[in-house]
C-alpha cells in the first residue's frame, strides 16, 4: 500500500540513533525525525514495526469483543461481584492500546522513543495489576489467605505497579535496555509482580484446604505455561538471532511475544469464567468481592494508578529530554 508523498520507509540500523535500534534487528527501520503523520502511515507499509502494531491492534479488537460479550452476562459497573473483572479487563485493554501507540510513534526520535516505551512499561505494569486484581478476587480458595489478601492485596499490587514503572523506565533511560542492570530490573519486577499474581494458585497447589474439591486448578496450567514461554521468547530473541536479517520485518520474537500475550490473555479469561461457574468457588468469590468489588477498590484503584503513571511518564520524558540534550552537547 503506497501513499503519495510518503518518505522512504526502510533504512538500516547503522543510520538510526543507537537506542532506537533493537538487538538482532538490522533492517526495516523507519526514517527518524519525520512528521508524526509519516509514522501513522508507516503501519500500512512493510517495516520492522508494522506487525508489532497490528498484532496488538487485532488483539485489542478481539479482547474488546470478548469484554463486550461478557458484559451481556456480567454487570461490570453495578454488580460488586464483577467489578474487579471489569477493572482487570480495562487494564488489559489499556496495555494493548498503549503498546500499539508506542510501536507506532516510538521511532521518531530518541526522546519520543524513551517517552513511548516508558508509556509501554507503565501499561505493562497496569496489565499486571489488572490480572492480579482478577486473580485475588476469583482464584482464592483458602480462608486464611482470603483474610490476608482482603487487607493487603490492593496495597501490594499498587506498590508493585509503581515499582515496575519506576525501575524499568529509569533503567532504560539511565543505562539503556541492553545494559545488565536493565535486564536485572526487568527480571526482578516481572517475577515479583507475577509471584504476587500467583499467590492464590500457589496456595491451592501446595497447601489446599480439605473442605472442598478443587475442580478448576488444572485449568490454570495453560496460562502459566504461556507466560513462561513468552518470557523465554522475549529474552532469547529467537528466531532473529539465529538467522540475521531474515525476520527483521516479519517473524521476529517481539511479534511472537505479542501473539502469545493475546493467546495467554484469552486463556486467562476462559479460566476466570470457569472459576465463576465453579460451585466450590462461590463463597470465596463473595467474600473477596465484598472488598475488591467496591468502586474505590476496583475502578477507583485503576484510575488512581493511571494518574500516578501519567505523572511518572511526564517526569521520565523531562529526564529523557535532558539526557538527550546533554549527550548532544558532549558530542559538539
Amino acid at each position: 500500500m503506497k501513499f503519495p508523498n510518503s518518505p522512504p520507509t526502510l533504512t538500516l540500523a547503522e543510520r538510526m540513533p543507537s537506542e532506537i535500534c533493537k538487538k538482532h534487528i538490522h533492517t526495516g527501520y523507519r526514517q527518524p525525525h519525520q512528521p508524526w503523520f509519516y509514522y501513522f502511515i508507516s503501519v500500512f507499509h512493510a517495516n520492522n514495526q508494522t506487525f508489532n502494531v497490528w498484532t496488538h491492534v487485532i488483539g485489542f479488537l478481539f479482547i474488546a469483543y470478548r469484554t463486550y460479550d461478557m458484559s451481556l452476562t456480567y454487570d461490570f459497573l453495578y454488580d460488586p461481584m464483577y467489578r474487579p473483572l471489569g477493572a482487570g479487563l480495562l487494564c488489559i485493554l489499556t496495555l494493548l492500546a498503549v503498546s500499539s501507540f508506542a510501536h507506532t510513534f516510538g521511532d521518531r526520535s530518541e526522546v519520543a522513543h524513551y517517552s513511548c516505551f516508558c508509556m509501554d512499561y507503565n501499561a505493562i505494569a497496569l496489565h499486571s495489576m489488572g490480572c492480579t486484581m482478577i486473580s485475588h478476587s476469583y482464584f482464592v480458595r483458602g480462608s486464611s489467605l482470603a483474610s490476608f489478601l482482603v487487607k493487603y492485596s490492593r496495597l501490594g499490587f499498587i506498590y508493585l505497579t509503581v515499582q515496575f514503572s519506576v525501575l524499568l523506565s529509569y533503567s532504560k533511560i539511565r543505562f539503556g535496555r541492553t545494559h545488565k542492570i536493565c535486564k536485572m530490573f526487568q527480571c526482578f519486577v516481572t517475577y515479583s509482580s507475577y509471584l504476587w499474581f500467583m499467590v492464590p494458585l500457589i496456595q491451592r497447589y501446595f497447601w489446599p484446604e480439605d473442605s472442598y474439591h478443587d475442580d478448576t486448578l488444572q485449568l490454570h496450567k495453560y496460562h502459566v505455561i504461556l507466560f513462561q514461554a513468552n518470557v523465554l521468547v522475549y529474552v532469547a530473541h529467537v528466531p532473529e538471532r539465529l538467522i540475521p536479517k531474515t525476520f527483521d520485518v516479519i517473524g521476529q520474537s517481539h511479534q511472537i511475544h505479542h501473539v502469545i500475550l493475546v493467546i495467554s490473555v484469552n486463556n486467562f479469561i476462559n479460566v476466570t469464567i470457569e472459576e465463576l461457574r465453579s460451585s466450590s468457588s462461590i463463597k470465596y468469590v463473595y467474600h473477596m468481592t465484598r472488598n475488591s468489588g467496591l468502586f474505590d477498590n476496583s475502578y477507583g484503584t485503576v484510575l488512581l494508578v493511571m494518574c500516578i503513571e501519567c505523572f511518572l511518564i511526564a517526569l521520565w520524558t523531562v529526564y529523557a529530554d535532558k539526557k538527550v540534550a546533554d549527550n548532544y552537547d558532549r558530542k559538539k
